[in-house]
């Protein structure tokens, strides 16, 4: 049975970040933000390899992103510190299945604002989403090697279910295990 998903909010806040769709104006900071973080995104982001974005292609990945926000297939926000209002990463809801339903939590900070506690706070936020969207699973997956990302997903309320041996390539091209943890609602 497959249920019609409501429309998030394009913009919503938490304790101290502000989540919304990112627009071209955001274009270059996030470009910014992507170029300075490279070297740790490469590492762990399929999207993150070969060299890092033009202007251009960031501006064209907002657009795909928002055309997915309306399609309902994937929700992407930009985050934004409150206080400074700088920009701090992306977090979203992808691989939405809304016929279990289900979907899987995605972020990535700037290399600048880790290890300030957005990662979990974003986390937090889209397993809360999910939840007022009729999700009754939203996971959280990392390569068992990514210890952060292991520390953000319990900081953030998910369980922890288990390892995935071999479950999927890296993005360097080698055997990854994947630590699956979730949120039921």
């Amino acid at each position: 049975m497959s249920t019609t998903p409501s429309h998030p909010p394009q913009r919503f806040e938490t304790e101290r970040l502000v989540l919304r769709v990112a627009s071209d104006t955001d274009a270059a900071a996030i470009n910014v933000a992507i170029h300075a973080s490279w070297p740790e995104l490469s590492i762990w982001m399929d999207w993150a390899q070969g060299g890092p974005p033009t202007l251009a292609e960031t501006l064209a990945r907002i657009a795909d992103h928002t055309a997915e926000f309306e399609a309902r297939t994937e929700f992407l926000f930009a985050a934004f510190e409150k206080a400074s209002g700088a920009f701090a990463g992306m977090t979203s809801l992808l691989d939405l299945d809304w016929d279990v339903p289900k979907g899987e939590v995605g972020y990535w900070l700037a290399t600048s604002k880790v290890g300030h506690g957005f990662a979990s706070e974003a986390a937090r936020a889209m397993a809360t989403l999910g939840r007022s969207l009729g999700l009754v699973r939203v996971q959280l997956c990392c390569d068992a090697k990514n210890t952060r990302s292991r520390a953000v997903a319990i900081r953030a309320g998910f369980t922890f279910e288990g390892i995935l041996k071999n479950e999927r390539r890296n993005p360097q091209g080698g055997l990854r295990d994947t630590c699956m943890f979730a949120v039921l609602g």
